[in-house]
C-alpha cells in the first residue's frame, strides 16, 4: 500500500511553516516541536538588533485553513475550541498563542490564548473571536508579543494555588416535579376565561396550576373533578406522566412546562405568604393586616438557626404615618442543565407605600440598597431564599406542597482558588443597611 500524507495533514504542516516564517520575519526566533499535545511550537523572544536571545518563550498552536475560517466576515471570524486543550493551555507555565492562518491568502492573526480564557463566557463558550484589524500577525503585533512573553524576573506562572474550596451558586435544586399532567379539551383561549367562569360558579379560590394552549387546557389538577369540570369539555380529560409528557416534544413542550412549573412555584410561595408582582417580575413577601414586620426563620452555613426580617415599615419621622415599606423579593427563573432542573435565584427588594401599592420612589430605593449592600449582604440573602424555598415543614395550618420541591443551594468543589487575604482587603464588607439612605 503507498505512504499517503493527508490533504489536512498537508495544509496543517503549510501552517506551520508559513507562521513560523512570519516570526522568523518580525525577528524572533521559531523553534519546531517534534511532537505536540496541544502547542505546536515556540516563539523566543529575540533583540533583533543585537541579535541576543533571552530564553523568553511563547506557545503557540497553529490552526491551518484551505478555506475561509469559520463564520468569516470582512472584519472577523471565529475558531472553536475544545474544553481539554483549554484546560491544557491555561494550566500550564508560560503564555501561548493561537493563531489562525491561511498560507495561500499571506494572512495570519493571533490571540492571547490565556487572557482570552480568563473570561467566563468566553471558556463556556470555547469559541475564540478574532478581530482581524486588531490581531493581524505583522510588525504591529511586536509590542503586545513582547508583553506576553515570560519576563525571567517573573519566573514560572504555576496557575492558582492547590485550595480545596466549596463555591455556592444561585441555582436550587429541584427535587419535586409534579407526578402527572392532566389535558383537556375546552372553548376558554385565555387563563383570564378561566379564572372569570370558576368564580361566577362560586369558586373563591381558584388554583393557578394550569395554562390554555389553542383548545385545550393542561394542568397538574384533575380535570375530571370539580372544579374543572365547568371549563373542561366532558370526555375529553387525559392524563400522562409528567416527565413523558414533556419530554415527548421537548422542543415544543419545554415553553409549556417552565410556564406551568412558574404557576407551581407561585401556588407554593403563596402559602409562605409571599406573592407574585406581574408589573415587576418579582415575588415579594406580603404581609398580614396590621403587621408593622415579618421575619423568617431559616439556618446559616453551618446550619444554625438564623432570622431575617423579610417585611419592614419605615414610618415618618415625628408621625406614625408610613413613609414606605421595604419587602424582600426574589426574581426566579429555571433552567434545565444536564437533564436536571433548577431555580435560578436573584434576589432585590420590592418597596411599597402600604403593603401592596407599589412606592413611587421604589426604584431609586432600589439603587440605594444595591449600592450599599456588600457582597456578604447579597449571598445572606440567596441563601435566606433557598433555605426558605426548600422548607418543607407542616403544621395544623400547613401542608407540604405536592407538586414541586427543592433542595437548596447547589454547590461545586474545586481543588484550588485565590487566598482570601488576596481578594478580601479590595471589598471591604459594608455595615448593616441604614434607612437614613432611603431619605428622598
Amino acid at each position: 500500500m503507498p505512504k499517503k500524507i493527508t490533504k489536512r495533514q498537508h495544509t496543517g504542516r503549510t501552517g506551520e511553516v508559513f507562521v513560523g516564517y512570519l516570526f522568523e520575519k518580525l525577528g524572533l526566533k521559531w523553534h519546531e516541536s517534534k511532537t505536540d499535545a496541544g502547542i505546536d511550537c515556540h516563539v523566543e523572544w529575540r533583540n533583533s538588533e543585537t541579535g541576543e536571545v533571552t530564553n523568553r518563550h511563547i506557545g503557540v498552536q497553529v490552526k491551518s485553513s484551505s478555506g475561509a475560517f469559520s463564520a468569516e466576515t470582512s472584519t472577523k471570524f471565529e475558531q472553536l475550541c475544545s474544553q481539554d486543550d483549554i484546560e491544557y493551555w491555561m494550566q500550564g507555565t508560560m503564555p501561548v498563542l493561537l493563531v489562525c492562518c491561511k498560507p495561500w491568502a499571506n494572512e495570519a492573526y493571533w490571540i492571547d490564548i490565556k487572557k482570552y480564557f480568563t473570561d467566563p463566557d468566553h471558556r463556556r463558550s470555547g469559541k475564540a473571536v478574532f478581530v482581524k484589524s486588531e490581531t493581524r500577525l505583522d510588525e504591529n503585533a511586536l509590542p503586545h508579543l513582547q508583553s506576553i512573553a515570560l519576563p525571567a524576573a517573573l519566573g514560572l506562572y504555576l496557575g492558582a494555588p492547590p485550595k480545596r474550596e466549596q463555591l455556592y451558586s444561585n441555582l436550587v435544586s429541584v427535587t419535586r416535579l409534579p407526578e402527572r399532567i392532566f389535558i383537556a379539551e375546552t372553548d376558554l383561549r385565555k387563563r383570564k376565561q378561566v379564572f372569570a367562569t370558576l368564580r361566577e360558579k362560586g369558586i373563591e379560590h381558584v388554583p393557578g396550576e394550569f395554562i390554555t394552549r389553542g383548545q385545550e387546557i393542561i394542568s397538574v389538577h384533575d380535570l375530571r373533578t370539580e372544579p374543572w369540570n365547568f371549563v373542561a369539555r366532558l370526555g375529553t380529560s387525559e392524563s400522562q406522566g409528567f416527565e413523558d409528557w414533556w419530554r415527548g416534544d421537548a422542543g415544543i413542550r419545554r415553553g409549556h412546562l417552565v410556564e406551568l412549573l412558574n404557576h407551581c412555584l407561585t401556588a407554593l410561595l403563596y402559602t409562605k405568604s409571599v406573592r407574585w408582582r406581574a408589573s415587576e417580575k418579582v415575588y415579594f413577601f406580603k404581609p398580614h393586616r396590621g403587621q408593622n414586620s415579618m421575619t423568617v426563620r431559616t439556618h446559616g452555613l453551618r446550619r444554625e438557626s438564623t432570622t431575617h426580617t423579610v417585611f419592614k415599615i419605615y414610618r415618618k419621622l415625628n408621625s406614625d404615618g408610613i413613609r414606605f415599606c421595604r419587602h424582600h423579593a426574589l426574581r426566579a427563573q429555571f433552567r434545565d442543565i444536564n437533564e436536571r432542573w433548577y431555580l435560578e435565584i436573584t434576589p432585590t427588594y420590592f418597596f411599597t407605600r402600604d403593603g401592596w401599592t407599589e412606592d413611587k420612589y421604589g426604584s431609586q430605593r432600589l439603587k440605594k440598597i444595591k449600592e450599599y449592600e456588600g457582597n456578604q449582604g447579597v449571598f445572606g440573602n440567596a441563601l435566606m431564599w433557598a433555605n426558605f424555598l426548600s422548607d418543607t415543614s407542616e403544621d395544623i395550618w400547613h401542608r407540604s406542597y405536592p407538586h414541586l420541591a427543592f433542595a437548596g443551594m447547589t454547590t461545586f468543589d474545586v481543588t484550588s482558588g485565590i487566598p482570601d487575604d488576596a481578594w478580601k482587603p479590595q471589598a471591604p464588607e459594608k455595615p448593616s443597611i441604614d434607612p437614613l439612605l432611603f431619605e428622598i
